[in-house]
């Protein structure tokens, strides 16, 4: 059962062990209790209700990632805000793993990134949440493309007798 406005509502009747409660929204917290009963005569019996257990799910995808101020040295990863987000972690392409790999958290939401002239390097952002001692990750963003301007070339020119 999951408690829903100070009332238990039914989301399963079941005799397997787990139940998927599907349909939840993104960042809530949600209290469940269950009980068991047996049925005698086509009776049901009751047992007493368990404690109350509480799940919270992650917030929403970030929205609006995008890469701006571009220079030849650094460019900016910004993001709209997500409510109820405590932080947002920064993951980077990992070319030799062919994974995005977690490289740090900010509070703000936006970073600005130092790298060589002419550097493309892919970024996704997502949404973390503290819920007590655990992180709740919400979904990552789609993946957006950090790209510093090539230095301006220099010519020289020699003249040839």
């Amino acid at each position: 059962m999951v408690k829903n406005n100070g009332k238990y509502k039914l989301i399963a009747d079941t005799a397997e062990t787990k139940v998927l409660h599907s349909g939840r929204l993104p960042d809530k917290t949600y209290c469940y209790n269950v009980r068991a009963y047996t049925v005698l005569e086509g009776k049901k019996s009751y047992s007493a209700f368990s404690g109350e257990i509480f799940a919270s799910t992650a917030t929403e995808k970030v929205q609006n990632f995008r890469v701006t101020d571009i220079t030849s040295k650094s460019f900016r990863l910004s993001w709209d805000s997500v409510e109820g987000a405590d932080y947002y972690a920064l993951y980077k392409y990992n070319e030799v793993t062919g994974v995005f790999d977690r490289v740090n958290f900010f509070k703000k939401t936006s970073v600005k990134i130092k790298k060589p002239s002419g550097s493309i390097t892919a970024y996704k952002i997502g949404a973390v949440k503290r819920h007590g001692s655990k992180k709740l990750y919400g979904e990552l963003s789609d993946a957006q493309y950090g790209i510093t301007t090539p230095k301006k070339p220099s010519l020289t020119a020699e003249q040839k007798e």
